[in-house]
C-alpha cells in the first residue's frame, strides 16, 4: 500500500533525476559546438552544417544595400592548396578543433589582434593547408560569430614554417577584408583572400 510519504519520495527522486539529465545535456552541448542551419541570401535554407561548420559560400549580400554581390575569383597565389593529413591530425579540420588542440595558437592570434576570442570564430569553415613555391607551409582557419556571421568573418593564417600568425577581418560593406593584422606580406594576404573566397 502506498503512503503519502512514499509518493513524495518517488516524486522527489524523479525530479532529481530529471534535473541531473538536463544538467548533463547542458554540459555536453556547452562543450561541443552545436549544429546550425544557415539561410542563403534568398532566404531559403542552406545545406545543414556539421558542428561549427559553415555551408559552402553563397553570393554575399551587401550590408548597405539590398543587392546580391557575386563572389569574385580567388586571387592566384605562388603555391597551392595541399591535402596534408599530418597537419589535419595535429590541428584538426576546423578552427574550433584547432583552438582545442593548440591553445598556444590562440595566444599567437591575440599577439596580433588583442581583442581575439575563440567565440569570434565559433562557426568554422573547413581549414586548408597551403604549400608555397618557396617551401613554406601555412594553415588557414576561418569562421564567424555564431548567430551573427554577416560581417563578422575572420581568417587566421598560421605560417607553420616560420611560426608566425596573421589575421584578417571581414568587411561589412564589400566582399573581402577590411583590415589585416600581424603585417602579412602581399602573398600572405592573397592566401587569406584565396581561402576566404574559396569557402
Amino acid at each position: 500500500m502506498n503512503t503519502p510519504s512514499k509518493n513524495i519520495y518517488l516524486v522527489a527522486f524523479v525530479f532529481i533525476v530529471a534535473i541531473a539529465i538536463v544538467a548533463w545535456l547542458y554540459v555536453v552541448n556547452k562543450n561541443n559546438p552545436i549544429q546550425t542551419s544557415l539561410l542563403n541570401p534568398s532566404g531559403e535554407s542552406a545545406t545543414d552544417t556539421v558542428p561549427g561548420q559553415l555551408p559552402s559560400a553563397q553570393p554575399a549580400r551587401n550590408q548597405n544595400a539590398d543587392t546580391v554581390q557575386e563572389l569574385p575569383e580567388p586571387p592566384s597565389i605562388p603555391g597551392q592548396k595541399i591535402d596534408a593529413p599530418e597537419i589535419s591530425e595535429k590541428y584538426g579540420q576546423y578552427a574550433f578543433e584547432t583552438f582545442e588542440k593548440d591553445s598556444d595558437l590562440v595566444g599567437k592570434i591575440k599577439s596580433v589582434y588583442p581583442a581575439f576570442k575563440t567565440e569570434l570564430m565559433y562557426v568554422s569553415f573547413p581549414s586548408q593547408a597551403y604549400k608555397m613555391d618557396d617551401g613554406k607551409e601555412y594553415l588557414a582557419l576561418g569562421g564567424c560569430t555564431e548567430h551573427d556571421c554577416g560581417g563578422t568573418g575572420m581568417v587566421a593564417l598560421y605560417n607553420l614554417t616560420d611560426d608566425k600568425t596573421y589575421l584578417a577581418k571581414e568587411s561589412t560593406s564589400q566582399i573581402g577584408f577590411e583590415k589585416y593584422y600581424g603585417n602579412p606580406s602581399e602573398d600572405e594576404e592573397n592566401i587569406m583572400l584565396n581561402y576566404y573566397l574559396s569557402k
